[in-house]
C-alpha cells in the first residue's frame, strides 16, 4: 500500500443523513422554482403596467429576489455540509464557515440531548458543533474515544479545576 492509499484509508468524510439532505434539496428547489416563477410575473407586469405597478413591482422584485436567496441557500446546505475525519484532524464545513482542528488543540467533547456533539478547543478558542444530522458511524465514534469526554465525571480534571 503506497502512501496515497494509507492517507486516504485514513481520511473519512461524513455528510448529512440522507433524509434530511432530500428535505432541503426538496424546498431550497421548490423556493428557487417559485422564485424564478415569480419573477418572469413581476417582470412582464412591470413592463406592461410600469405607472401602475412602480411599487408594486418594486416590492415584488425584492421579496422575488429574498425568495430566490433564501432558497439557494437552503439548497446550499446539504452541499457544503460535511465532517472529514483524516487521521488527527478533524475539518467541519457548514454553509458560511469552516472548521479544522488537531487532536492535539482539542480539550475534550460533550454531547447534549439532541445528540449534537460540541468539540471544545484548547486556550479558549471556539468550539466545534456538530450536528446530529450528520450521518457518523463506528468510524467516527472510534475517532471521538481517542478524545476526553467532558460529561464523564473525571476527578484528575475537577482537582485542576
Amino acid at each position: 500500500m503506497n502512501s496515497f492509499q494509507e492517507a486516504n484509508a485514513l481520511m473519512r468524510v461524513y455528510r448529512m443523513k440522507w433524509w434530511k439532505r432530500g428535505i432541503y434539496l426538496v424546498v431550497g428547489a421548490a423556493l428557487v422554482a417559485n422564485g424564478v416563477f415569480f419573477c418572469f410575473v413581476v417582470l412582464r407586469h412591470a413592463v406592461h403596467f410600469w405607472n401602475v405597478a412602480g411599487v408594486y413591482g418594486l416590492i415584488g422584485a425584492l421579496s422575488t429576489s429574498a425568495m430566490l436567496a433564501i432558497g439557494t441557500s437552503i439548497l446550499a446546505i446539504p452541499l457544503r455540509s460535511k465532517l472529514v475525519i483524516n487521521g488527527a484532524q478533524i475539518e467541519l464545513s457548514g454553509l458560511l464557515s469552516e472548521r479544522t482542528a488537531n487532536l492535539s488543540e482539542i480539550e475534550g467533547f460533550r454531547t447534549d440531548l439532541f445528540g449534537t456533539i460540541q468539540i471544545f478547543l484548547r486556550d479558549g478558542r471556539n468550539k466545534i458543533t456538530i450536528s446530529s444530522s450528520i450521518d457518523t458511524d463506528d468510524d467516527f465514534r472510534a475517532w471521538l474515544q481517542q478524545l476526553l469526554d467532558l460529561d464523564e465525571r473525571n476527578p484528575k480534571r475537577d482537582a485542576n479545576a
